[in-house]
């Protein structure tokens, strides 16, 4: 049936386009609030008048959330604050626990736990052996 129209007479638009700012401005948080967001949609907005950056979100049942970041700006002078600590720490002596401090310490905890076991009345196996204490072995 020829009714004079080309065959795909409607081709739909794509919805989907690149923005032409990927800056989208506004001026204090009563223009953030009153912003449109999309359903299930996220939006990040600068202030114009403070250094401010707000992230609106909003979920599928169309509840809106603000968070609020505040930026500094700074001079690129030297290195950072983040980079003086690491290459401070980087300086520092480096401490190692030697082998009599390890076997001390290992020894104090055996000690202890010896002593937590002896208060349980639990059979447990014998801490530093593999094999189990004989006396917890039941008699057969």
């Amino acid at each position: 049936m020829a009714t004079g129209y080309p065959l795909n007479y409607y081709q739909p638009q794509s919805i989907m386009s690149q923005p032409q700012n990927p800056i989208t401005w506004v001026q204090g948080p009563q223009q953030v609030e009153a912003f449109p967001v999309q359903y299930g949609g996220t939006v990040v907005l600068w202030d114009k008048e403070q250094p401010v950056i707000y992230i609106k979100s909003v979920d599928n049942f169309g509840n809106s959330s603000v968070q609020i970041l505040d930026y500094t700006f700074r001079k690129n002078q030297g290195p950072s604050q983040q980079e003086t600590s690491i290459q401070n720490k980087s300086d520092e002596k480096q401490s190692y626990v030697t082998r009599e401090d390890f076997d001390k310490f290992a020894s104090q905890l055996t000690e202890q736990l010896k002593e937590i076991v002896a208060n349980t009345n639990k059979p447990v196996m014998a801490v530093n052996n593999t094999k189990p204490n004989r006396k917890f072995d039941k008699e057969d």
